[in-house]
């Protein structure tokens, strides 16, 4: 607890915005109270809209609740520095713990799963397991090429279009010709009244936080936060550039994560995406398994 303290103290929290899946039934609530609530973390340039997929089918698998909320800089949380995984921790420390109320399974993909392992080294009392898609415990350069659409959507700010489909074009033609990334992207800006471009995230922390290496960094490395025995599932594309050498991501996150479970799914850094009842099935399955006992009422 005092290491916990201490890092709040270090970084300030701050409210997060959030979706919530669940049944509104009295018979369901009562039924669900045994298994783990659970949070599923975005990734950069992401928002509590994403992963609502994957989301709702481990609301029917696992019958429990399932939070999305906006890690700050992102969505309708509110804009604050530093945007560190340190400081996103906190954050997540305090949602659990403000409106959960209770240990909870906390889901990660890309940066959200370095925050969700973060959050399990360094609170484990409100952490019941941690599943990290396609992110390990391990320093990720591949993130620093993300600086060329976060440069690219700043160029866009201030600049006037007629409609979203204008700007679309401009997106495809001068910052990122991927139709998938380019969609995933344009969820970040909006026009004004006027047409003009603005960010609806804070596009130029996250841009900092890119090209200094603060997201490409892992900083949980250091007493008192060496290991941790929260069951962990590490989930890892096939395809994808963040982990092309899935034994060495598996073998350094099993160093501080030694209850550790790898599964390769076929799919980029985004099977959170493409292939998310594939994903939500391996949780759902990991978990009866390793975090024992769940709830009588988890489908056989």
């Amino acid at each position: 607890m005092k290491a916990i303290s201490t890092l709040l103290k270090q970084h300030p929290s701050v409210p997060l915005n959030y979706t919530i899946l669940r049944n509104r039934s009295s018979f369901y609530h009562q039924a669900e109270s045994n298994t783990p609530p659970i949070v599923i973390l975005h990734g950069l340039f992401g928002n509590s809209k994403n992963n609502r997929t994957l989301g709702r089918k481990l609301h029917e698998l696992m019958n429990t609740t399932v939070y999305l909320p906006d890690l700050r800089n992102h969505g309708e949380t509110q804009h604050e520095l530093p945007h560190t995984y340190e400081a996103m921790v906190t954050d997540v420390k305090r949602f659990i713990e403000e409106k959960i109320k209770k240990p909870s399974l906390v889901v990660g993909h890309s940066m959200g799963g370095k925050v969700a392992l973060g959050t399990a080294l360094t609170c484990p009392e409100w952490v019941r397991g941690v599943v990290s898609i396609d992110m390990g415990a391990t320093t990720t350069n591949a993130v620093r090429e993300l600086g060329k659409y976060s440069q690219g959507m700043l160029d866009l700010e201030g600049r006037k279009f007629n409609n979203r489909r204008e700007l679309q074009q401009v997106m495809a033609e001068e910052v990122v010709p991927d139709p998938f990334v380019r969609g995933f992207l344009m969820n970040n800006l909006e026009l004004d009244q006027k047409g003009v471009v603005r960010g609806k995230c804070d596009l130029a922390a996250l841009h900092g936080a890119i090209t200094d290496g603060t997201l490409a960094d892992w900083p949980f490395t250091s007493p008192p936060y060496l290991a941790t025995r929260v069951p962990t599932l590490l989930l890892l594309g096939t395809r994808s550039e963040y982990s092309r050498d899935a034994d060495n991501v598996s073998q350094l996150t099993a160093k501080q994560f030694p209850n550790l479970q790898t599964n390769l799914i076929e799919g980029s850094h985004y099977i959170n995406a493409e292939q998310p009842v594939t994903c939500a099935e391996t949780i759902s399955n990991w978990a009866r398994a390793a975090l024992e006992p769940l709830s009588p009422s988890l489908p056989q």
